[in-house]
């Protein structure tokens, strides 16, 4: 059987969008220390291995910073979707409120 209608809580979708923004504020932290912590340990060696070190990190980073900037891409996404179920909710409830019987 096809589904039909879709229901949708936006206390909970409030509840998810805060807490995604909580778990990037820790990743943004964790990119940030991660970065000071290689640029402190390049300075200890030299050679082949710490440039392959800093290739693969660099590589890493900047998959980090990605998979950040898509979880805000996201985060916005769910406060629009989350504005646009408020101001449907709001329009349906006035159109029932002008219900004259």
């Amino acid at each position: 059987m096809a589904i039909k209608e879709i229901e949708q809580n936006t206390d909970r979708l409030s509840d998810d969008i805060i807490r995604l923004e909580e778990e990037k504020a820790v990743l943004e932290k964790s990119i940030d220390a991660m970065f000071d912590a290689v640029k402190n340990l390049d300075t200890m060696w030299d050679g082949p291995a710490n440039e392959a070190f800093r290739a693969q990190f660099q590589t890493d980073y900047q998959t980090c910073l990605e998979m950040n900037k898509t979880l805000g891409i996201l985060i916005e996404k769910l406060r629009k979707a989350r504005e646009e179920y408020d101001k449907c909710e709001s329009e349906v409830e006035n159109l029932v409120r002008a219900i004259r019987i």
